[in-house]
């Protein structure tokens, strides 16, 4: 599987994007999980932009396999900044064993 992080411009951070992009890779390759950067043909994307604005996920097809990080929201959820790669992991985790259940 490989899971690309698409960055936002970078205009408005308010949290430190290359270090969370560098927790999530981390926590996916002893998975087994290829880490790309801006790759649409991904397996699963990491829309990762730097504000509540998420203007890197505004065009996200409805198809899909996805995760919407703006700023301290995951999916349009609040969270702790220090959660975030954490609670990425899981959902790309959640979207493997959703994979291995439908083959």
């Amino acid at each position: 599987m490989q899971v690309s992080i698409t960055f936002c411009g970078g205009c408005n951070p308010t949290i430190d994007r290359a270090r969370l992009a560098a927790m999530i890779k981390e926590r996916l390759e002893p998975l087994g999980i290829s880490v790309t950067y801006n790759n649409a043909k991904a397996d699963f994307i990491v829309y990762l932009s730097g504000c509540p604005v998420s203007c890197v996920s505004r065009k996200v097809p409805d198809h899909q396999a996805c995760v919407r990080i703006a700023g301290c929201n995951l999916n349009s959820l609040a969270v702790a900044e220090e959660a975030l790669s954490r609670l990425t992991v899981e959902k790309v985790k959640e979207h493997l064993d959703k994979l291995a259940r439908t083959t």
